[in-house]
């Protein structure tokens, strides 16, 4: 914070930065909020993105919950960050519940990624080949880059589950990958 004025936040702020962010946030600091925003925005658009084609309503949502909640939160980043990726994930699963009871199809185009760089496309198509529980794992651990702690506070399921899921997961995709063409550290076969 410079004079009074958080100053300018890049998405691969320190965690000390984020700590701040955090604590100036609770206390009612809207420059705080929005800095924490453009780090998370982000993040958490792309872990929605694998739940639903509604990925920026539900973001907004997260947000909106965020934003009522915030005053007076008493953690730091780790925390928060924590506790944003729950609300998430928790809006994510009662919007697939509701669209299953109305029959809805949750199908993920080409067309509902945002960068026309087709890497988010392909993520998505290999944790579709894991079961759920170990896309979700591998999506927070590899592809957003939370811990193993962080990830068991956000998903509710035990360090031990998060490392066995994220290790089975893990060799399923390195078996797709191979079978498809693909060697370890080297590309292409």
């Amino acid at each position: 914070m410079v004079n009074g004025r958080v100053t300018e936040v890049r998405p691969d702020s320190a965690p000390h930065d984020v700590d701040h962010l955090v604590q100036e946030a609770s206390n009612g600091s809207d420059n705080a909020f929005i800095a924490l925003w453009k780090i998370f925005y982000p993040k958490l658009l792309n872990y929605l993105r694998r739940f639903s084609q509604d990925a920026e309503d539900l973001c907004s949502e997260v947000w909106i919950r965020i934003a009522g909640s915030i005053k007076g939160f008493p953690g730091n980043g780790s925390a928060f960050q924590a506790w944003i990726f729950t609300i998430a994930r928790n809006l994510a699963i009662d919007h697939v519940r509701k669209n299953k009871r109305r029959g809805d199809s949750v199908e993920l185009r080409d067309d509902d990624w945002i960068k026309s760089d087709s890497t988010s496309v392909e993520i998505t198509d290999l944790l579709d080949r894991l079961p759920a529980d170990q896309a979700e794992i591998i999506l927070l651990r590899v592809v957003v880059g939370f811990s193993v702690e962080e990830v068991s506070q956000i998903t509710g399921k035990t360090e031990s589950n998060v490392k066995v899921l994220s290790h089975r997961g893990l060799n399923k995709l390195k078996a797709e990958l191979e079978a498809s063409g693909y060697k370890a550290r080297g590309g292409e076969k």
